[in-house]
């Protein structure tokens, strides 16, 4: 049974693409441990500072404000669809769920910009924020929620199609090995 659909893990993958490296697998984190500074290492204050502002002029503090109400709506639905006799307390469970979590997009907040902190100097991090400040910044951070539906749609279409040819190929594969499927 899949967990999470696949529009919601590009969609949520599209709002946090800064914090992947948080949530990658260990043997990838390993394979950068080398080129990412030490995280026992102090981060400067300014640079902390810093790292958080960029976060908020690049628009990405609204974003995470759309991750939990989106994947409470999702879970939501396919608890329905598993026990749909169960709708009216499975939509009372959840009433609460979005506001309860919402307030834990702090912690993954201040991890992304502990991982900014890490990478880019205090200069650095304010030359980043001053561009999302810029018009053409403030016209970009703009544009973020429509690009992310348009790639979640291109990525979804993009998707099924590979799977379906992969299953082909998979399936041809097989049978010249005379598996049937």
């Amino acid at each position: 049974m899949r967990i999470l659909p696949p529009k919601l893990l590009v969609l949520f993958a599209l709002l946090i693409s800064p914090a992947l490296a948080i949530a990658m697998p260990d043997y990838v984190q390993a394979q950068n441990a080398e080129t990412a500074p030490s995280d026992a290492q102090p981060i400067d204050p300014e640079r902390s500072a810093a790292a958080k502002e960029l976060l908020e002029t690049a628009g990405m503090v609204k974003q995470f404000d759309t991750v939990v109400p989106l994947l409470t709506q999702q879970l939501e639905g396919i608890f329905i669809k598993l026990k749909p006799e169960h709708a009216a307390e499975i939509q009372n469970a959840f009433k609460r769920i979005p506001e309860k979590f919402a307030a834990r997009k702090q912690e993954l907040l201040d991890q992304i910009a502990m991982l900014y902190a890490q990478r880019l100097t205090a200069a650095e991090l304010k030359e980043i924020s001053n561009f999302y400040r810029s018009p053409l910044g403030r016209k970009f951070v703009g544009m973020q929620a429509g690009l992310a539906q348009q790639s979640m749609t291109l990525g979804r279409a993009w998707g099924q199609k590979i799977g379906q040819e992969i299953e082909m190929e998979i399936r041809n594969e097989l049978r010249q090995r005379g598996i049937e499927l």
